[in-house]
């Protein structure tokens, strides 16, 4: 059975839906990002629906310590991987081991996973990533250093970057991560 929550941090209500697998252990399905409670209720409702409310109390304490800059290890969570494809999943590995503090560009994340040219595939895995903050994916950049996208809005991947002390300077309106911060 899926259970969901809503809860309140200091960027906005989050939402997320989670499982107690046949080994009782707890498993992520999703999380949502900051947007209204009202929002995340119907979008939760249309897309698990039959789900109830339940908490999993230690996983929102330890987000709402992460949204307050908190330096927090998600690598406890359990994440579903049922509607995953074989590469996301070894991206989404890779991307739970980047420091807190640090960035990679889409290209060396690609390289450092062993796929040559998938810089593109990188990036749609981000834009799809179903367990964001637990899989930063706010820390992946352009490999220009630039911030690029992100699927809670630029604004708010700026702040998850500056909640770790991540330098962010801004050059003809764009939006750059400083150098000392960026995996090689």
């Amino acid at each position: 059975m899926d259970y969901f929550d809503l809860f309140d941090t200091s960027l906005g209500p989050i939402g997320m839906v989670w499982r107690e697998t046949l080994r009782a252990k707890k498993e992520l399905v999703r999380l949502f990002l900051p947007r209204s409670k009202n929002k995340l209720l119907r979008l939760i409702r249309r897309t698990y629906p039959g789900c109830t409310v339940r908490s999993w109390g230690t996983l929102i304490s330890d987000i709402k310590k992460a949204m307050r800059g908190k330096r927090v290890d998600f690598r406890y969570v359990e994440t579903a991987h049922d509607q995953l494809t074989a590469l996301s999943q070894k991206i989404y590995e890779y991307q739970r081991k980047i420091p807190y503090g640090k960035v990679i560009s889409y290209s060396v994340l690609a390289r450092r996973i062993g796929v040559k040219n998938a810089a593109r595939a990188v990036g749609n895995a981000q834009a799809a990533n179903p367990f964001p903050l637990i899989v930063p994916c706010h820390r992946v950049i352009k490999n220009t250093g630039e911030i690029g996208g992100f699927q809670g809005g630029v604004r708010l991947k700026i702040a998850l970057l500056a909640l770790e002390g991540i330098i962010i300077n801004k050059k003809n309106g764009c939006f750059f991560v400083a150098e000392k911060h960026v995996i090689k």
